[in-house]
């Protein structure tokens, strides 16, 4: 549309935008440097290039373009712009997609986006393009190949784990992984174990943190202990995840035990509510530390006589059982059981101790 707009007789520059605070409802907003000419012209002449619904209905004429520090168009800038032609109030952006005309045949219709999906792959393969995506969050999906190009703001978070990040052509996969090695060397233990020896030296350092951690964490309030750090799980959801992770691949694949899942288990957001419904798990209870503790640390036991027990042989045995049904019908070996179990324990202690951080900051202004 930007090209369009630019090859329009007298136009030197132009940006667009999608308002909602034009009179009639949404509409996209042509800002042009150049020299003026009759919105009815212009209308005209890209009437010949585009469909209808892609063509602006307001033209706003600029002495120049704002840019931002990289020197591109300023869209934020743009969009704080007012002009007698729009009314005078605070602008709402609302998100829309645009999928390549390539693809969809059409534009599809504006409109506005409720504030959460579930489960859904209507995204795959489309382009999101001058919309407000501040604010937004995307939570345990697969972002293969996701793009995001000639955006700008501050506050960008990414965590997961992603096997090769890209920011503004820098590939920056092995200085991210190095350094979370670095601040938490338990990561390397747990990811690296391949004989008993080391599986047993990287639950020692498991057992090790984690004491000292759940000591620090009683000094705080109970309530401190229930409380979530940006949406992310409590410290107490937390234990009741570690608790589930490994009646899964312990209890269960491992050791193939008659009733290996404790009813406050937590899975994790992929697991449907009810394939954890079968598995006996009340998702919904509110237990106190102390409580989730009984079992969590009896199945932290558990691990230990098995490390301790732990041969060569063992570890290369095929396992009876998948963790749970949800799970993919495949081969697990013991190998891998205890590895994930151990890997589980050492990424959720990072954030457990990045949040006990907050929580304790948080608690000292209180």
């Amino acid at each position: 549309m930007e090209h369009n707009l630019r090859a329009c007789r007298g136009v030197v520059d132009a940006a667009a935008l999608l308002r909602e605070d034009t009179p009639g409802g949404a509409a996209i907003v042509a800002y042009l440097v150049g020299e003026r000419r009759p919105d009815e012209l212009l209308t005209s002449q890209l009437g010949s290039w585009l469909p209808a619904p892609m063509i602006p209905r307001v033209y706003v004429w600029l002495d120049e373009m704002p840019l931002n520090r990289a020197g591109k168009i300023d869209r934020r800038a743009l969009a704080k712009l007012l002009d007698p032609a729009l009314p005078t109030r605070t602008q709402h952006a609302t998100l829309t997609l645009c999928h390549s005309l390539a693809r969809a045949g059409r534009i599809r219709e504006t409109v506005p986006m409720p504030a959460e999906y579930t489960q859904s792959d209507q995204f795959r393969g489309a382009r999101i393009h001058l919309c407000d995506l501040s604010g937004l969050e995307i939570r345990d999906c697969d972002v293969t190949a996701l793009k995001i190009v000639d955006c700008y703001g501050g506050n960008v978070s990414l965590g997961g784990g992603f096997e090769r990040v890209v920011v503004n052509d820098v590939d920056v996969t092995a200085y991210v992984e190095a350094e979370l090695d670095r601040l938490h060397p338990n990561r390397v233990l747990a990811r690296e174990a391949t004989s008993a020896a080391e599986y047993r030296a990287a639950w020692d350092a498991i057992e090790k943190q984690w004491e000292e951690t759940l000591d620090r964490a009683r000094r705080l309030p109970e309530a401190k202990l229930h409380e979530q750090v940006d949406g992310e799980w409590s410290l107490v959801e937390t234990q009741r995840h570690l608790l589930m992770a490994s009646d899964a691949w312990l209890g269960n694949a491992v050791l193939e035990e008659d009733a290996p899942y404790h009813p406050l288990g937590l899975p994790g957001g992929g697991m449907p509510a009810e394939a954890s419904a079968k598995l006996g798990l009340t998702l919904d209870a509110t237990p106190t530390l102390d409580e989730v503790l009984a079992p969590r640390l009896a199945r932290m036991a558990t691990m230990r006589r098995v490390v301790d027990e732990l041969t060569e042989a063992e570890l290369d045995r095929v396992c009876g059982r998948k963790p749970a049904d949800p799970y993919p019908d495949r081969e697990y070996v013991v190998r891998r059981c205890l590895t994930v179990v151990c890997k589980e324990e050492a990424e959720h202690h990072r954030y457990a101790v990045r949040d006990l951080t907050v929580l304790e900051a948080g608690a000292r202004t209180e």
